[in-house]
């Protein structure tokens, strides 16, 4: 079997006449509830105990330093599900035996939601078992010499609660793990793990492992289990310095750009089950400028990514447990592949009026429950004997249309938080059963140097087709894909460049959907070395460090030191050294500039991770 290098990436340390960007992030927490941080890899959220978002706000400078990483921050201010918040069970028939809504009991409510926040509970979700945050690896210490004066970078901040180091608590190989358990009004109790890993292959998602158990004495029918996810309150590390000139902002600068919405999984020949979305062409512009390339600055690209929700998991059935060890799929529970049975993309609040969930949302809700569970726009579903049982909507991107917006339930420019909704159900909910759904969250897509590259050739007019392209006119997009009418053909070879990533997203998925399988056992993440010195000598510059553990791991592949100037994100790191020594010494700087370090520990593991 083929071997491949997996290295854990040293926080970025900048020296000698140098400085270091730092991270800094101011949490808006509700009352009580606590917010972790996933910081683990490079897609950033929190985890709130209460089961809603709190908000995470990043100031200007928090994601610049991880620019090369391609660190992206979700700012979490909607009711998006990203990180396992705002899930919302829905079902038929409830019978509230409180009295909570007339005074008198037992009321029956034919279709209700249970959002996190609701009028019965208001301040959020009830916490059963509380909230942990764990990492794998003490985080670095490093400092920097600066006239001769010594400084410690500060150490990153996960949030509350405090994070403890303790591999033991990291469900598999996990970087970090947060759990915790919460319980919904109508009875349902929810376990949440939120799941991060930091090795190269695996660093750009998150996953969600839900168990879902009936502690109530009522059957619940008609049961769905309701989320969604949109790129909306999003902060990139890319495409912030130098800033993005005027004329290659969106036209619908303050609602942000166009997005397709596509799902795979619909069909009974597809192989993974995976919500996408991505940047489509600003139509009020010449041309196509899917990706956003900045003209002012060489065409790079900042808009190239596909952001996904994927289901590894979802029970066929409820469940009684046969007491399986977590985190193998316990023998009773079988997965279904026709699950989630909707699937679609709105705009709930403005296209189709139905409220953003808080304190006062009712839990008699039947238009919410018509959406849930794939009524509302039905009109749209795919049909065929191919398509697999459910509700699922006819992908926006194989439409006809040369751009978004304007469909049912989507706001006219298809731009102004749009949502990925997929449902889970309808089952038939008895006590002391359970149902698990675990899902991945994240993006991919083409590296930044390569969309660096594509967009200078394009912005130059010497662009080529990528090779391979499984349809030479609509590359990895749909096969009736329609272009911009004003796109010119060097806009299309670059669109088929960016719908490479697609090819991407799949590889993503796939090793999310291996890493689930095999128990979250995929090779741990070497560590990255405990404490690292940056310090000016004659003739230089010399980045020291401590031994990682790493060392006495099997495979051990040495150390690589990577190093830029400026704080520029359109300068890339490049590797100065590669070894296994712990120390180099940097001869190529001068007096005046800055210049950015960092070392990796690395290991060679299959492939098949």
């Amino acid at each position: 079997m083929t071997k491949q290098k997996a290295y854990k990436h040293g926080a970025p340390i900048a020296a000698g006449i140098l400085f270091m960007l730092l991270f800094a992030v101011s949490l808006v927490t509700a009352q009580t509830a606590q917010n972790a941080l996933i910081r683990a890899n490079k897609f950033w959220g929190s985890v709130n105990s209460n089961g809603f978002n709190a908000g995470t706000t990043y100031t200007a400078s928090d994601l610049n330093t991880f620019a090369d990483q391609g660190a992206i921050g979700m700012r979490l201010q909607g009711n998006e599900s990203h990180f396992s918040g705002h899930i919302t069970l829905a079902c038929l028939n409830w019978t509230d035996t409180t009295g909570f809504y007339k005074g008198t009991a037992p009321v029956k409510i034919p279709k209700a939601i249970f959002p996190v926040q609701n009028l019965r509970q208001r301040n959020g979700l009830t916490v059963v078992k509380a909230m942990e945050n764990y990492v794998r690896q003490a985080s670095p210490v490093d400092s920097v010499y600066y006239q001769e004066k010594k400084y410690k970078e500060p150490q990153p901040n996960f949030g509350a609660p405090a994070v403890k180091v303790d591999p033991a608590k990291c469900v598999g190989t996990s970087d970090q793990t947060v759990l915790v358990t919460n319980g919904y009004c109508n009875g349902v109790q929810v376990t949440r793990r939120v799941l991060a890993w930091s090795q190269n292959p695996h660093d750009n998602y998150v996953i969600s492992d839900l168990t879902f158990k009936n502690a109530s004495k009522d059957t619940l029918k008609g049961f769905y289990v309701f989320m969604q996810e949109g790129n909306y309150y999003t902060t990139f590390s890319d495409g912030n310095n130098p800033s993005i000139a005027a004329v290659d902002q969106f036209f619908y600068q303050s609602t942000g750009p166009r997005r397709w919405y596509h799902y795979y999984g619909s069909r009974t020949a597809d192989t993974l089950r995976m919500f996408y979305q991505y940047v489509a062409d600003d139509p009020e512009k010449a041309g196509s400028n899917m990706g956003q390339p900045l003209t002012e600055q060489n065409g790079r690209m900042i808009n190239k990514d596909f952001w996904f929700a994927a289901t590894l998991h979802a029970s066929k059935a409820p469940y009684t447990p046969a007491g399986t060890a977590f985190p193998a799929v316990d023998a009773n529970d079988l997965n279904d592949m026709n699950q989630p049975s909707v699937t679609t993309y709105a705009n709930i609040q403005t296209a189709l009026n139905l409220e953003l969930f808080g304190p006062d949302t009712k839990i008699n809700y039947p238009t919410y429950y018509d959406l849930i569970s794939g009524q509302t726009l039905a009109s749209e579903d795919l049909t065929g004997a191919d398509v697999r049982p459910g509700h699922h909507r006819k992908n926006q991107d194989e439409l006809g249309k040369a751009m978004p917006g304007g469909e049912p339930g989507m706001d006219p420019q298809g731009n102004a938080f749009g949502s990925m909704v997929y449902c889970y159900g309808p089952y038939e909910f008895m006590p002391g059963k359970e149902i698990r759904i675990v899902k991945a969250s994240g993006f991919a897509g083409i590296s930044r140097e390569l969309s660096a590259e594509v967009g200078k050739k394009w912005k130059n007019n010497t662009l080529a087709d990528a090779a391979g392209l499984p349809n030479a006119t609509t590359g990895y997009f749909p096969g009736n894909f329609v272009f911009p009418t004003d796109a010119s053909e060097n806009d299309k070879k670059k669109d088929r460049w960016i719908s490479t990533g697609i090819k991407e997203l799949h590889k993503t998925v796939s090793r999310a959907k291996w890493n689930f399988l095999s128990g979250y056992n995929i090779s741990a993440t070497p560590a990255a070395p405990l404490k690292s010195v940056v310090k000016p000598i004659v003739g230089g510059v010399q980045i020291s460090w401590d031994a990682s553990s790493a060392e006495t791991q099997p495979g051990f592949a040495g150390y690589r030191v990577f190093k830029k100037m400026s704080s520029y994100d359109t300068v890339f790191y490049k590797i100065i050294y590669q070894g296994t020594g712990r120390s180099f010494v940097d001869t190529k700087v001068r007096p005046s500039p800055k210049y950015f370090y960092y070392v990796q520990a690395g290991v060679k593991n299959s492939t098949a991770d």
